[in-house]
């Protein structure tokens, strides 16, 4: 029995650290918006959800997994401006962990979920915006519709 509470209490000893690593990302992380590509915002299985495909152009990345750095404009939107060793990034931009799945190439969650019926509203999205930690791990905190307003 009690080897039952020392699992439970592991258990929520993660789910707490997880937890405040994201509120951590929030408060601290950098604001990045990325061009979203049109995509099918449908699923007969898993409900109404965005499958989200980021616009960084169309230059191969030289790993599997990695840095990329994007320059931010004025209203914060990204564009990709290479790829990155590790070095240091200027303060107009943001170096962002990315890995390449199949032919996709990924900085951060591939879909987002939204309450059935809403797909409407959600269509008109053309910007994710992404909290992105120093470490370049990047966190989907909303989508934007083309004058940048959260949808």
């Amino acid at each position: 029995m009690n080897l039952a509470w020392i699992g439970a209490a592991v258990v929520l000893l993660v789910l707490n650290g997880l937890v405040l690593r994201q509120e951590q990302l929030l408060k601290q992380g950098r604001t990045v918006i990325l061009s979203l590509l049109p995509v099918d915002p449908r699923s007969l299985v898993q409900g109404d959800f965005m499958r989200l495909r980021y616009d960084l152009g169309s230059e191969t990345p030289p790993a599997a997994a990695g840095r990329l750095v994007v320059r931010l404009d004025a209203r914060g939107v990204a564009t990709l401006a290479r790829f990155s060793d590790d070095g240091p990034v200027a303060a107009d931009e943001c170096a962002v962990r990315y890995r390449v799945n199949g032919t996709r190439l990924e900085v951060a969650p591939d879909s987002y979920l939204f309450q059935e019926g809403r797909a409407e509203h959600f269509a008109a999205a053309r910007y994710a915006k992404l909290h992105v930690s120093p470490d370049g791990t990047a966190s989907l905190t909303g989508l934007l519709d083309e004058d940048l307003r959260d949808l």
